[in-house]
């Protein structure tokens, strides 16, 4: 399936996919592979890469992306540890 976005007002969020992801024991270990290779598709497209982690982690080690999907040139910012992260309580702490 081929799907056409406007590169212009497009972007690709990633969310919570931070260092604790590379233990290949976590369920989300798997998705990183196909989220690598997702991004740099996206990248090569000229599409906008958003990266979040949770803010409970500023200050730790968990606090950088995974190194598979890791932000190459954009920087992470940091969501709400809730499920909604588009809350406005959740996006304030960005």
């Amino acid at each position: 399936m081929r799907i056409e976005v406007d590169r212009r007002t497009t972007a690709i969020l990633v969310l919570d996919l931070s260092a604790r992801c590379e233990d290949p024991k976590l369920t989300c270990h798997a998705l990183l592979p196909g989220v690598a290779g997702f991004l740099e598709k996206a990248r090569a497209a000229g599409i906008l890469v958003v990266f979040s982690v949770s803010a409970s982690q500023r200050g730790t080690p968990m606090e950088k992306v995974a190194r598979p999907a890791s932000a190459q040139g954009e920087r992470a910012g940091y969501l709400s540890d809730g499920f909604d992260k588009f809350t406005e309580e959740a996006c304030s702490v960005y």
